[in-house]
């Protein structure tokens, strides 16, 4: 397991907006949107044929999925 990372200060800010500069593009936002939205289509899907679940459980899935792509 890797250890975790804690940056702060300018460091922080700067590794921020590296990130952000980076996904906050149109073309980036597009594909994003491409590659969550029919993940989330189906979770939504699924959960309405459950009817009860535990929503922190599933949307840590969701959540888990859709960030490893």
């Amino acid at each position: 397991m890797l250890p975790a990372v804690a940056v702060h200060g300018k460091n922080h800010a700067r590794l921020r907006s590296y990130v952000s500069n980076a996904i906050n593009r149109p073309d980036v936002l597009r594909y994003i949107t491409a590659v969550v939205q029919p993940r989330m289509v189906a979770a939504l899907q699924s959960w309405a044929e459950k009817g009860r679940l535990k929503l922190y459980d599933e949307a840590k899935k969701v959540t888990f999925e859709n960030i490893g792509k």
